[in-house]
């Protein structure tokens, strides 16, 4: 369906994280994030597609903070305002709950982009109902949104493995509680 979608409109293009990558020498100070993205974005074969479509963003690890960075990165704000400046998102997070979740809609279509590092829990928190991918008012603002949505097809993604069903590395099933959660009122609200 989405290939549908994007050969009608070709003029979408999503970035689900990992958009840069911070270097180790980028990661202390918030002129070093800066300047990665403004290095980044020089790239000149970058510039006509950057130019040419619209763009939606999230992040994931590597350009938010460092390599399977979470909530504790204490530069999560000045990383926030970094990719801010750098991605034109129709909205960023809520007033009350800040990050790069995002939704919006194209043609019959309605994306649904989650933060996946700015609330997260670190990945060797014990797995209980405390441990937290997206977060308890990000999710909460995605059922929200989802049961509010009059969109024909709807699509949610995240910057790390949504729908795996095994262990590996930074998936959303190594956070049981809130992946049954979020799966769960999926399967009720159909």
């Amino acid at each position: 369906i989405l290939g549908k979608v994007v050969e009608k409109n070709p003029d979408l293009m999503l970035w689900l994280g990992d958009n840069v990558y911070y270097r180790e020498v980028d990661l202390n100070t918030a002129d070093g994030l800066f300047h990665r993205y403004t290095h980044t974005r020089s790239f000149p074969l970058l510039q006509p597609l950057l130019g040419s479509i619209h763009h939606y963003a999230i992040w994931d690890d590597h350009d938010f903070g460092p390599d399977d960075s979470d909530r504790s990165y204490r530069l999560k704000n000045q990383a926030l305002e970094t990719f801010k400046i750098f991605w034109g998102n129709q909205t960023y997070g809520t007033p009350e709950t800040p990050g790069v979740f995002q939704r919006f809609e194209w043609g019959d279509v309605e994306f649904f982009l989650l933060d996946d590092r700015y609330y997260r829990s670190p990945n060797r928190a014990r797995d209980n109902e405390e441990k937290t991918m997206f977060g308890k008012a990000q999710i909460q603002w995605l059922m929200d949104a989802l049961t509010g949505s009059n969109a024909t097809f709807k699509v949610v993604a995240g910057g790390s493995q949504m729908l795996n069903p095994l262990h590996f590395y930074e998936a959303f099933n190594n956070y049981t509680h809130e992946y049954r959660q979020l799966i769960d009122f999926v399967k009720r609200q159909k």
